[in-house]
């Protein structure tokens, strides 16, 4: 999963806020049994964060914790939540109270958070008959299209209208309106399937794509670089 750049939290403001202490190269939490150090490095993937190293030993149990996080979060909600996320089956000695703390905003996890907003993107799904008359007509125009022509979808909640080099063609959907246009390269749209699945087919904007069916094609937009946060 991912944060992005535009985030403008600072991890090791949060850290110092819960409490871990200068130690060496790095900050350093002591839970009792186990003292974890944040150290600022690069990952395997070369990105800029914050490594956490440490072990736990009681009577009962030993264990690793080993996990990298962004310089950047979306907010101090997100930063304790995922902090709290990699150290929750940790047995601590001493359990400071931010840990349940961000145990318990397990909905700011950005993977969450992303799985909701998907659940929640608007869509359109268009019955497979209306969409094997649309995609006839496109292929009819993408053939002769160069490689500056742009197609544009969008979607009122009703209609899902789409300008094809500046020939504009309707069909009946159902679903959210959609909040913005998507616009494709129109040589692109040669990927669409020749073949019409006898079922509804979904056309939604998701991350910076237009998604058809089980087809991708890139908007023409700048897209934002984002580091990850992967979920163990």
């Amino acid at each position: 999963m991912t944060i992005n750049l535009d985030a403008n939290v600072s991890l090791q403001s949060i850290l110092i806020k819960i409490g871990f202490l200068p130690n060496g190269d790095g900050l350093q939490f002591d839970f009792g049994n186990c003292k974890l150090k944040a150290i600022q490095g690069i990952n395997q993937y070369f990105q800029d964060g914050f490594n956490f190293v440490g072990y736990y030993i009681t009577g009962r149990s030993a264990g690793e914790l080993d996990f990298f996080l962004p310089l950047q979060v979306e907010s101090y909600e997100q930063g304790l939540s995922v902090i709290a996320y990699y150290l929750r089956n940790a047995d601590f000695k001493n359990k400071p109270d931010w840990l349940n703390e961000g145990l318990a905003l397990r909905e700011h996890l950005p993977w969450l958070k992303e799985t909701k907003a998907y659940n929640e993107n608007p869509n359109a799904i268009i019955e497979h008959e209306w969409f094997r008359v649309l995609v006839n007509k496109l292929k009819l125009i993408i053939s002769t299209s160069t490689n500056e022509d742009v197609t544009t979808f969008s979607f009122d909640g009703i209609v899902l209208t789409v300008v094809c080099n500046n020939e504009i063609f309707v069909v009946s959907g159902l679903g959210k309106n959609w909040q913005s246009i998507a616009k494709v390269k129109t040589k692109s749209l040669e990927f669409l399937p020749k073949r019409i699945p006898d079922r509804d087919i979904p056309v939604y904007i998701w991350k910076d794509n237009l998604h058809i069916g089980n087809r991708v094609f890139k908007l023409e937009l700048e897209n934002k670089k984002a580091l990850p946060i992967v979920k163990p």
